[in-house]
């Protein structure tokens, strides 16, 4: 882990290999994200929830296997579901999303 992700939980960089709107990275820990979009912040989101998107199934050695036959595809889709808010389990998927909820 790095210097600054450590420091501020979070690092933002451009690759200058690409262009356009989508060139920007940014690496966080799962524990910075809520607090940035929570309450109190500029987002003010009153509820936030962080997931992660590939869940633990993208570990598996046979995973392309697995996701060709449409009963163990849906075994990896059902335990990235059931896992997807697990805070440990969170941290192991490659990105992240928050999603907000306002009130009213």
């Amino acid at each position: 882990m790095s210097d600054p992700l450590r420091r501020h939980g979070t690092i933002s960089r451009v690759t200058s290999s690409l262009a356009g709107p989508l060139s920007a990275a940014v690496a966080r820990l799962v524990q910075t994200l809520r607090p940035q979009v929570g309450p109190g912040t500029a987002a003010g989101f009153d509820e936030v929830r962080v997931v992660g998107v590939e869940g633990p199934g993208w570990m598996l050695s046979d995973f392309e296997r697995r996701w060709t036959d449409p009963r163990l595809r849906n075994v990896i889709l059902d335990t990235a579901r059931a896992l997807e808010a697990h805070a440990p389990i969170v941290a192991a998927s490659a990105h992240l999303l928050g999603l907000g909820w306002k009130r009213g």
